[in-house]
């Protein structure tokens, strides 16, 4: 039992805080907007999540580059 409440106080510690000023979201789940597609395929935003089709593609972000960062990706 101890290690049962020892591993749920752990976890709880281990769970997602507010995200630092610093982090910036780049795909806000509504529009492609700053980004760039190249190839045959396409990307279709649904439920605010991208989805592919029609063959393989290439979207990248037009914005700004980025170097020395950490990129966090959900999937």
């Amino acid at each position: 039992m101890r290690l049962l409440l020892a591993f749920a106080l752990l976890s709880a510690l281990a769970l997602p805080q507010t995200p630092p000023a610093s982090e910036r979201v780049l795909f806000d789940g509504t529009s492609l907007d700053g980004w760039a597609k190249i190839g045959p395929g396409n990307f279709v935003i649904e439920n605010h999540l991208l989805r592919t089709e029609g063959g393989m593609g290439l979207l990248w972000y037009t914005r700004e580059n980025f170097g020395n960062c950490v990129i966090r990706v959900e999937y």
